[in-house]
Parts: structure tokens; sequence; C-alpha cells
């Protein structure tokens, strides 16, 4: 791994209409490096951030299947005077063993990405936003979003992507590990348990769960939104935020909503667009959280008060309603799961 070091970072957007496409990332707030994971700067292999089946569900969900219309990437070129490339893809496989490595699995593939130009001799860091066209994803199945990285002709010129270790996430010991890596056709995770950044661009909207520590009472949407570390109790106890997008941004009323146990097989309602990932019999009447539906915080369930304690596993599933009030129209977002180990 590189020093978390450089000049500077601009946003770079290949297709316009991304105020109509919404963004999924799982990341804390804070980057602890940029890394190659286990890549050598003399060989290629590829990053992935997985999307697993366990903890995510109807991303991208249009009522009928779910689709993809882009990435986000963070890329760090070590010298921002050569231009570095890349490429990207989605890759299909399952939660315990990772993104698949047959030709079948492989849902896009897109590049080559040219990291823009820079005077800058040294390090410089971009913002990625990729668009292409809506890629079919599973509804209910494991599917990764990574990063190919490419022979360097240098050891000191190379890419890298921005990955936040385990600590920043605060997420509990136990975790599952969701970043991987594919290194000579072999897939294995990277050491730290970190999480790329390498997210997701949907259609429509998107939900996220974040645990809250009790430094500022400070949401960090990464893994420990799925995994908040419930071994903290008393005053040092998590508590639970979300966000929701939509392309309604604050004009949306978002409402989320909590069922008890895992995702449940996707149920059309009438009168609600996109599908219900709930377990409908375990529904709470309770709702969660509710704001508007522009990525702003929505605080939930306050830390430091033993909100979320150990369960062994159990685990919880959120799902939001945005209602357009114009239009007097629901959409739902995709579902994401809580485990309280």
């Amino acid at each position: 791994m590189a020093k978390l070091s450089f000049a500077f970072a601009a946003a770079v957007c290949t297709a316009a209409g991304l105020s109509a496409q919404q963004p999924f990332e799982i990341w804390p707030g804070a980057t602890s490096l940029t890394s190659r994971g286990g890549i050598a700067t003399t060989a290629s292999g590829e990053l992935h951030q997985g999307f697993h089946a366990a903890q995510n569900a109807g991303l991208g969900d249009n009522g009928t299947s779910c689709t993809v219309g882009g990435m986000r990437v963070v890329a760090q070129d070590q010298v921002g005077a050569t231009t570095g490339t890349f490429n990207i893809r989605l890759r299909q496989g399952s939660d315990a063993a990772g993104p698949g490595t047959l030709a079948t699995d492989s849902l896009g593939y897109f590049g080559p990405v040219n990291l823009p130009a820079s005077t800058n001799p040294g390090a410089v860091a971009w913002i990625m936003t990729l668009t292409f066209a809506p890629v079919t994803v599973p509804t209910g199945g494991f599917f990764s979003a990574g990063v190919e990285l490419l022979t360097e002709i240098s050891g000191t010129d190379f890419v890298s992507v921005h990955v936040t270790n385990a600590g920043p996430n605060g997420q509990h010991a136990s975790s599952v590990d969701m970043a991987w890596q594919i290194i000579a056709g072999a897939v294995s995770h990277p050491a730290s348990k970190p999480c790329w950044r390498i997210g997701l661009i949907l259609p429509q909207n998107a939900l996220q769960a974040a645990n809250v520590d009790n430094v500022g009472t400070l949401a960090h949407f990464g893994n420990g939104g799925y995994f908040p570390n419930t071994r903290l109790t008393g005053v040092l106890s998590q508590g639970l935020a979300f966000r929701v997008f939509h392309n309604l941004g604050a004009g949306g009323a978002a409402v989320v909503l909590t069922s008890l146990g895992g995702v449940a097989a996707p149920t059309s309602v009438f009168g609600i667009n996109n599908r219900v990932y709930l377990n409908l019999p375990t529904l709470m009447a309770v709702q969660m959280t509710a704001g508007p539906s522009d990525g702003s915080t929505l605080p939930s369930l306050g830390n430091g008060i033993g909100a979320l304690p150990s369960l062994g596993g159990f685990a919880l599933t959120f799902q939001a309603a945005v209602v357009n009030p114009a239009a007097g129209t629901i959409d739902m977002t995709n579902a994401v799961v809580t485990t309280l180990l």
C-alpha cells in the first residue's frame, strides 16, 4: 500500500444526466490509504467491492429487474504527469467465494479508462464517475464492481484505488469481509477487511445504513452500517442512521421501514413502484426515520443508550419508501440488512 498523499482531486463525468442517477458506495467518510491490494506493479489483477446478497437486495430495482448504470471510482496516479489507465468490470458470484472468474460471470466490462492529464509530477487522485448503458445485475444475489489494474512500467509510477480499513468503519470485529481481489485467476480478500472506493451509479434511488459512534455522533456509511460494533456497551454503544438518495432530491419524502430477519423474495405491491423486499409478516409498525431524499443523514437510533445490543447474528432488513407529494406516487428503494452480532 502507498501512503495517502496527493496533489489534488477532481470529479470527471463521462456522460451527462448524472442528476437522474444516484450513488451507492460503501464508504464511512474517511480514507485510509491508496492500494493495489496484493497486485504487484509488475502484474495485472482486479480489485472488487462486493455487494453481498446477505446484506443487499434490489440495488437498481425498476419493478421487474435490477440494473446498474455506472460506477464511481477514486483512483490515484503516483505520477500525475503521466497518464494512468485502468478498466472496470462487473461480476456475479457468491457471498462465500466472491466474484466468479468464468467468462459467464462477467456482467459488464469497460475500458480503457484514462485518468485525466495533469502537469503535476507528484501523486494525483481523481474521482471518476463513469456511466454506461444499463447492465442487469442479480436481484437478490451477489455481484461485485471492480477495477482492473494493469501492469505498470515503473514500480514508482502506478495506478491504485483508495481504500478504507476496518478502523474508520467502526464495524464489529466479526463482520463479513466484502472486499475482494483477483490475482492470476485466484480470488481472495485483501488485508484488513477494507472497503474499496468503488461504488455504483443506480438509475433512480438508493438507501444506506450507517453505524453512529460516540465521537461527535458521526454516521459511518461503510461496513459498520451492515455490522455495527455491538461489543461496545453503555455510553460507548453505537447507534444507527440512514440516508436516502432519490432523483427527486429534497422534493421527495423518504420513510425508512424495517422488518425482522433477512430480505424476502421481491414482491410487487399495487400502487407502489419498484418491488418490496421487506418480510411483510414481520413488518414493524414503527418507522425507523423519515426525511428528505437528498442524501442527508437521517438519525434513527441514538448512540450511547445501548440501542444496538449483541444478539448473536439477528438481522434487520430496512427499505425506504419515497413519496412524491406532487404526483402522489411511491417508489421503494433497495433493501439493506443490518446484523447484530
